[in-house]
């Protein structure tokens, strides 16, 4: 498998998880322990709030095309595109939320912009009740423009 992985993620891979730069089993369990810590709090935090779901754009800004390069801009400023996606999007990921993305519109160049929606571990159901009600009242998404 790794080596079918596209260069920028082998780059990645091997200097953060392949030795020498593999984490020690001590470095690993205390990142476990931090996610454990981190699914109680989200686990509170809906509690408290009474929130079943929350919503929220995939993207910090407008979905940029794959030839803008490893930067996008967000407002007047460019910031790295894994910062503009993964700040909205990895809460799901590392708290192990069950997460559902939606097409929710289209930028003026045809780009598709996807909607959110993040909801706690088993809440799996009622999560697609959502998504499905949605896509029906949105409709489904069109074909991204080829772009050359």
């Amino acid at each position: 498998m790794f080596a079918q992985v596209g260069p920028s993620m082998k780059t990645y891979i091997e200097t953060r998880a392949l030795p020498p730069s593999r984490p020690s089993r001590e470095a690993y369990e205390a990142a476990l322990a931090r996610r454990d810590q981190l699914k109680a709090t989200v686990r509170d935090w809906y509690s408290q709030h009474n929130i079943l779901m929350l919503a929220h754009p995939v993207i910090m800004g407008l979905p940029p095309k794959l030839s803008d390069g490893i930067e996008t801009e967000v407002g007047v400023q460019k910031i790295p595109f894994r910062v503009a996606i993964g700040r909205n999007i990895a809460l799901g990921g590392c708290a192990s939320m069950s997460s559902l993305v939606l097409p929710a519109g289209e930028t003026p160049s045809g780009l598709p912009v996807g909607l959110e929606f993040d909801a706690l571990s088993g809440q799996d159901r009622e999560l697609l009740s959502v998504g499905l009600s949605l896509e029906a009242t949105l409709g489904r998404a069109n074909r991204p423009p080829l772009l050359g």
